[in-house]
């Protein structure tokens, strides 16, 4: 598939699928150019770039993506490399949740409030 297609179905900008090129995130080798030098992307790039998004969504910068992907790839992780990965990002995750919760809690307090018609004072600290 050309780019064009690969932007579609992956929900991304041209410019980010090339800066992931360029980073070595997405490695498109020379068997995957068509005669007239045009890059053809396969399942396996787009798969890659889905892996990305899910990855970042959880907060794994772009450098632990790459540095998972390759030593995953290489086979060079142990068990418990992989399961240190995946919990850590898992205690990740619970800290946003958390934040997420306490700033949910925060909103309803003060919608509450506004409903009560009482005054409103903005804090500047979330509990």
């Amino acid at each position: 598939m050309l780019i064009k297609e690969l932007e579609e179905k992956s929900g991304l900008s041209r410019d980010t699928i090339r800066y992931y090129e360029k980073i070595g995130l997405l490695e498109i080798k020379s068997s995957d150019r068509k005669e007239n030098n045009y890059k053809s992307y396969t399942e396996a790039h787009l798969h890659r770039l889905l892996l990305i998004q899910e990855a970042k969504k959880m907060g794994v910068t772009l450098k632990q993506i790459g540095d998972y992907i390759k030593a995953w790839e290489e086979d060079s992780l142990t068990y418990d490399e992989k399961k240190w990965i995946f919990n850590s990002q898992l205690d990740h995750l619970n800290k946003r949740i958390e934040t997420l919760q306490n700033l949910k809690a925060y909103v309803q307090r003060k919608l509450e409030k506004l409903e009560e018609g009482a005054p409103m004072k903005i804090e500047t600290k979330v509990k």
